[in-house]
């Protein structure tokens, strides 16, 4: 397995959906709590795989912005940014995890205190003025990942289009306004549902743009890339065989990394001019990594089941050989949080006290 230097450590900026996610498995109580979200899981795998990850985010000092905290610190995340002023509460989503009648795995989501049925807190985007007041410091990153079209995002993505920097925008929200057709215009990436976005394919290719993955589910995914100006047809990638499937929950947080992994580290250049064969590779590379992740519980279930030495090396194999240029790592595993009574969201579950507007 080749290794990454610190010196060769690229910097990625992430801005998005920070959140706690609370993992209840077969009815049975919290199973883990840790950090989550599209943008929260994104930077801790790339992390995980050697990139300075520095997650951008408002989250008010309280139990579970430090449980988010602690979480992506003992995975080297960069926290400098999560903590941006006005603060606002830590955003957290439960994870069901059950069994059908027939022995089959499924999750469904709920925004509600699973103890009180109180609404949990929602995402609240950063603001421009926190933005420009990080940007420079921010700006020292390779790449920026934006999964919520918010003015903030969209300013600090213009700043980053400025400099010559790739954006990657993997949209989750349904919402389609300006702010949301500015980014399109700009990314160099663009990953995201036909589910949820089935008219994008419509709209004009922009001169930026390398890539659009357009995920299809069980159906695997459809893509179209630019080399020299011209767009090519849309290409369809079966979705990988999965021999053991525990939880599909952050399958595409996944590939999102791995597709960040092969296709940005060598910066702009190298991704505008990557041929054909490249972006297949890439591709390939993230359906093995989103397949595999489904065999563990949780959105980053397998980053707390084996050794890390063992993880980057079952990773690596599922790049190829001599793919990816990882890591060395020492030390343990971090542990989820295993106790309801850890997470702070309910007080009439835990002796933690209050969250900010929930009982």
């Amino acid at each position: 397995m080749k290794t990454r230097t610190n010196a060769e450590r690229k910097g990625i900026a992430g801005i998005g959906l920070i959140a706690l996610d609370i993992l209840l498995q077969n009815d049975s109580g919290v199973s883990s709590v840790a950090a989550g979200g599209t943008c929260g899981n994104v930077m801790a795998i790339l992390s995980l795989l050697g990139w300075n990850a520095s997650p951008v985010g408002r989250l008010m000092p309280d139990t579970c912005a430090d449980t988010i905290s602690t979480d992506l610190k003992a995975w080297g995340v960069n926290t400098s940014f999560l903590n941006l002023a006005p603060h606002a509460v830590a955003p957290a989503i439960v994870e069901r995890l059950r069994l059908d009648s027939a022995g089959i795995p499924f999750h469904s989501f709920t925004f509600s205190c699973p103890w009180c049925g109180e609404r949990l807190p929602s995402y609240q985007p950063v603001t421009i003025p926190s933005i420009r007041a990080a940007t420079e410091a921010l700006l020292d990153n390779d790449v920026l990942f934006v999964d919520r079209a918010s003015p903030g995002a969209v300013e600090l993505a213009l700043q980053f289009h400025a400099h010559g920097k790739i954006i990657v925008f993997e949209p989750s929200s349904s919402r389609v306004d300006h702010l949301f057709h500015k980014l399109l215009s700009i990314s160099n990436v663009v990953k995201y549902s036909h589910e949820r976005f089935p008219e994008l394919e419509e709209l004009v290719w922009p001169k930026e743009r390398k890539l659009e993955v357009q995920t299809l589910g069980r159906g695997g995914l459809r893509f179209r890339t630019a080399r020299q100006g011209r767009v090519s047809a849309w290409q369809h990638l079966s979705a990988p065989v999965s021999k053991t499937v525990v939880d599909t929950c952050g399958a595409g947080d996944w590939a999102t990394a791995g597709l960040i992994e092969l296709l940005c580290k060598e910066g702009l250049g190298s991704l505008m001019g990557m041929s054909k064969e490249g972006v297949l590779n890439a591709l390939g590379f993230a359906q093995r990594l989103g397949s595999w992740n489904c065999g563990y519980a949780g959105a980053r279930g397998s980053m707390y089941t084996m050794s890390r030495t063992l993880l980057l090396r079952t990773i690596a194999q599922l790049a190829g050989s001599g793919v990816l240029n990882l890591p060395v790592v020492e030390g343990t595993v971090p542990s989820p949080n295993k106790h309801a009574a850890n997470c702070g969201i309910c007080s009439t579950q835990n002796d933690l006290g209050k969250v900010s507007g929930h009982r």
